[in-house]
């Protein structure tokens, strides 16, 4: 696969979509949303759950449930599909380490997948340098599966001095093998010991916003050095990104909140998952317009709030996380009732789920940014 190719397959296809991509649709209100996207919330408003569920985890939709001269949605799930797909690397099942205690199955999935991608892809005497290795699940697991070694690198030392007394109880022949090295990575960052020598790695699982892009960056001042990396959280890479040369030249710029999309996308949701989302959704949005019809046209966020808030009739909520709003507390279960307004936060509804799809681009292209 040419990685320029698909960068700018990426960045052609996002180009006519930044304007959607840059507010939640809730903010963009009383705006009027995209023709395209009006059109395709109407052929989503016949879809199921079940089958809302399948077109937002796996871009599936059933040509028989929506209109031929819609066509065009089925055009744009195609291209995204296209455009985030690449090949697999074939894994195995690993066993789980008995020294991996208190990891959550997410990251013991993550953890298992790339330790297999590395061993296949190092010598067998390799070194690596850990960055954002916490207490060191993943530099145990590396050094555990050959005779490797580990600099594991955090900014938090209390995470280090934990992470020396579980191996020192758990797993003593990996303590020898892994050296916990506290300090922070930015450009400016140098470690002699790793640089010196010859069979090295980096390594980064979940380095957080831009600090991948300076992994990038300290890995292309090394000489003959390997880098694998999975990051996270898009949203906090300020403008750390468009680094390659092709990007710089002709990138996108992306506001926070399709960076925050691009951080969330590929989260796959439970059937109960999707209905406890659209409920919570339906009352927010319902808060929101309320506020919109009596002139208030800032919108609020509520903070966090509890599943079991929304057993409440919707008056209730209101007053609960709005307390401004009594003097309004007989016309608000009123508003919510009207069909107008349930159209309206069914459609809000699905032009997110519809919007969140392009977040997969938004991390592919930034993805395929760093990789060229």
């Amino acid at each position: 696969m040419n990685l320029e190719d698909r960068w700018i397959q990426c960045r052609d296809f996002l180009y006519p979509w930044l304007g959607f991509l840059e507010e939640e649709v809730l903010k963009k209100y009383p705006r009027q949303l995209p023709e395209d996207i009006i059109a395709w919330v109407k052929e989503l408003n016949h879809l199921s759950l079940v089958e809302l569920l399948e077109f937002q985890n796996k871009l599936s939709l059933d040509k028989t449930v929506i209109d031929k001269k819609s066509c065009s949605l089925l055009t744009y799930l195609n291209s995204i599909k296209k455009i985030t797909k690449f090949e697999k690397y074939d894994y195995s099942i690993l066993e789980t380490s008995n020294h991996q205690r208190k990891v959550n199955p997410k990251k013991k999935h993550e953890i298992h997948k790339l330790v297999q991608l590395i061993k296949n892809s190092v010598s067998e005497k390799e070194t690596f340098l850990d960055i954002g290795g916490g207490v060191g699940h993943l530099s145990q697991a590396l050094v555990q599966a050959g005779k490797y070694f580990s600099y594991c690198v955090d900014a938090n030392q209390q995470l280090q001095v934990d992470g020396k007394k579980r191996l020192k109880k758990w797993d003593q022949e990996s303590y020898a093998k892994i050296e916990f090295v506290t300090s922070f990575v930015n450009e400016k960052f140098k470690y002699k010991s790793f640089e010196s020598v010859k069979d090295k790695s980096i390594i980064g699982l979940h380095p957080c916003g831009k600090l991948g892009t300076e992994l990038i960056h300290y890995y292309d001042s090394l000489d003959k050095a390997k880098l694998f990396m999975a990051s996270c959280c898009y949203h906090k890479i300020d403008s750390a990104y468009n680094i390659s040369k092709i990007a710089k030249q002709s990138g996108l710029v992306f506001s926070s909140n399709a960076l925050h999309l691009a951080a969330r996308c590929h989260a796959y949701e439970s059937i109960q998952e999707l209905e406890n989302k659209i409920t919570v959704r339906k009352y927010r949005y319902g808060l929101h317009y309320f506020k919109h019809s009596q002139g208030n046209l800032e919108f609020s966020s509520i903070g966090n709030t509890k599943l079991s808030d929304y057993k409440m009739c919707f008056r209730d909520y209101c007053l609960k996380y709005s307390m401004e709003l009594e003097p309004y507390q007989t016309q608000l279960q009123d508003f919510y009732d009207l069909e107008k307004t349930q159209n309206l936060i069914q459609e809000t509804i699905l032009a997110d789920i519809i919007r969140g799809l392009l977040g997969r681009v938004v991390e592919t292209y930034l993805v395929l940014d760093r990789a060229i």
